[in-house]
């Protein structure tokens, strides 16, 4: 097998992989492996969550347009979790579906395309500002996504929620919602470098030097 082929293996069996368990484990945790084990890339969508939490969305998203608000963080979720959040948390054995919601998101915008409402989010992981004097195996899981999906370098999350009337939006106050193309030009849309591709490049190009 080509090395150049490996980073095409890696993203399917992240995504294979990810699927199975977001489905036993949790959405969080799917998507992690799905997110950083897979191609920077790719753009999901609803099918990453469950459908109670996609209900959770959908109501969490009609009351911030209604409020004039084009974005979700962590105090609109309201999710218990995030009270506990830091590099030595222990994560629960059952999330909520607000606590899988902010774990998966964190912060995240509303946009129009069309007449549908779409949350987007970009799969990154910040630095923190000073490094953590413990850590537990959620802050190593966020210190390996910090190095292989550091800010702009992540794969993109684009879930539609369903138009205006089917949210039961007010036209109107749908109309002062961001559109999703103007979220595209201010984030850049840059060409993400592929993590596990580079090293597959690197690694074909030496072993091409040494034969």
């Amino acid at each position: 097998m080509s090395l150049l082929s490996f980073p095409k293996l890696l993203d399917n069996t992240a995504q294979f992989v990810g699927d199975a368990v977001s489905a036993t484990v949790g959405t969080p945790y799917g998507q992690f492996i799905r997110g950083v084990g897979g191609s920077k890339d790719r753009v999901y969508g609803t099918e990453i969550f469950k459908e109670n939490e996609i209900d959770v969305l959908k109501d969490l998203a009609k009351e911030q347009v209604k409020q004039g608000s084009f974005q979700i963080n962590y105090k609109d979720i309201g999710a218990d979790i995030t009270s506990k959040l830091s590099y030595n948390m222990k994560l629960p054995d059952k999330m909520s579906a607000k606590d899988a919601i902010a774990t998966t998101l964190g912060t995240s915008s509303l946009r129009r395309d069309g007449d549908r409402l779409i949350i987007v989010d970009e799969y990154d992981f910040q630095k923190p500002e000073e490094e953590p004097k413990e850590t537990s195996l959620y802050g190593m899981a966020h210190q390996v996504g910090e190095v292989l999906n550091p800010p702009g370098q992540g794969p993109s999350i684009r879930a539609d929620l369903g138009s205006w009337k089917e949210l039961g939006l007010d036209e109107k106050q749908f109309s002062r919602v961001p559109t999703l193309e103007s979220y595209e030009k201010s984030i850049g849309k840059e060409d993400k470098p592929e993590s596990w591709e580079g090293v597959a490049q690197w690694l074909s190009k030496s072993l091409d030097e040494i034969i």
